[in-house]
């Protein structure tokens, strides 16, 4: 929870710099292709998925961007079963707060903290096609976000990304998410 809490001032502090100190803004939709996973898991693989939201860039210079995201993530896992497979099928609402980098004009290294709500915790069984909720889930998960981005003709924003979680899933175990992204963003802009 301090962690929380701590990445949340942050994240705050980082936006209100931002908005004081911004030479511009451009903000979007944007989508990603998850292929998400369980850290500390045995018998277990990655499991694909989308995120969906939107984006805003303060830029505070040439160099330096502050972004902050509204994304929801499908993620989990997949693991083998006596028969078939069983789907874990975790549903966050995903709040980035990334700091931009600008290497060159269009390409930065992005990275920052990232704080997640469970919406949904469900496993699927392949075998009988059966659907069951999960209990014993963390309804808050803190990752931090690694990546690069680039930005085509001023307005079509690519992205590739790694949120490494922090936190513990389930109440019981070890494990964390693991996420690996793939996205596109559509950049509309005031006063660039």
């Amino acid at each position: 929870m301090k962690k929380m809490v701590l990445a949340l001032l942050a994240a705050g502090a980082l936006t209100a710099t931002a908005a004081h100190a911004q030479t511009g803004i451009t903000f979007g939709p944007k989508a990603s292709l998850n292929v998400a996973g369980l850290t500390g898991a045995s018998n277990t693989s990655s499991r694909a998925g989308l995120a969906v939201g939107g984006f805003a860039e303060f830029r505070l210079g040439s160099i330096i961007g502050i972004q902050p995201e509204l994304m929801f993530s499908m993620q989990g896992a997949r693991a083998k079963e006596v028969v078939g497979h069983a789907g874990l099928r975790l549903g966050y609402l995903n709040i980035p707060v990334l700091a931009k980098f600008y290497v060159f004009r269009s390409l930065s290294i992005d990275l920052g903290p990232q704080v997640g709500f469970m919406l949904n915790s469900k496993v699927h069984h392949s075998d009988s096609g059966e659907t069951e909720k999960i209990s014993g889930t963390h309804s808050t998960d803190l990752s931090i976000a690694v990546g690069v981005s680039y930005t085509f003709f001023k307005r079509l924003m690519v992205s590739a990304r790694y949120n490494i979680g922090t936190t513990k899933v389930f109440t019981e175990g070890n494990n964390k998410n693991g996420v690996f992204q793939l996205g596109a963003a559509w950049r509309f802009g005031i006063g660039r």
